[in-house]
């Protein structure tokens, strides 16, 4: 497909292994439709892009694949895939990979809009196009996805999904390795919080 060489990613997608493969599909193509993906674009999914036969995660986080494809600077949009039941933001990983991209004045911004809105067919969260823009190219936009559409378009105005996206809390996600549940939420605590509170401190040590 690449030509025998490596790519860089242009679209990271984090998703939940346990998601209907006829979800993620459907996602997929809306997705494309949305943002007008061709053959051309390089697409990061988990699955197809690390070696499920011989995983090398990396000696850290942030020697891991997911870190170094979303920090990539040609990586300008991070896609979080949501079944029905929002199973990604149970997941360690997809936790991770949302602080990663997350970790931005712009992103944080959406993200923080998203958490605060009220419930009920008024839910309108800034769309992408319309968020201010930023001199730093690290930032990365953030699109929330589902197999109803895109989340604050008029497809997905509320529901469970955006419930979920309101009471997010990453001491409630799980991975298969406690170890590397540990190390994402110590790296989470120690991105995002400058002095941890006593309890947050002895969850993670």
């Amino acid at each position: 497909v690449n030509g025998g060489r490596a790519r860089p990613p242009d679209l990271f997608i984090s998703h939940s292994w346990s998601q209907p493969f006829r979800d993620f599909v459907t996602t997929l193509k809306i997705l494309a439709k949305e943002r007008g993906l061709t053959a051309g674009d390089v697409i990061w999914i988990c699955t197809f892009a690390n070696n499920q036969f011989d995983l090398d995660l990396g000696k850290d986080l942030i020697r891991s694949p997911f870190f170094a494809a979303l920090r990539n600077e040609q990586c300008g949009t991070m896609a979080l895939f949501l079944d029905r039941s929002a199973t990604s933001l149970s997941r360690s990983w997809c936790n991770f990979e949302l602080a990663v991209v997350t970790d931005t004045e712009r992103n944080r911004t959406y993200w923080q809009q998203l958490q605060r809105t009220t419930d009920g067919p008024s839910f309108e969260p800034p769309v992408l196009e319309q968020m201010p823009s930023s001199s730093n190219q690290s930032d990365k936009a953030l699109m929330l996805c589902t197999a109803a559409g895109l989340v604050g378009t008029r497809r997905v105005t509320s529901g469970p999904v955006l419930d979920a996206l309101r009471r997010l809390d990453c001491r409630d996600a799980n991975s298969s390795d406690p170890a590397d549940r540990r190390s994402i939420l110590n790296y989470i605590v120690n991105r995002y919080l400058e002095e941890p509170a006593p309890d947050e401190a002895r969850l993670v040590s």
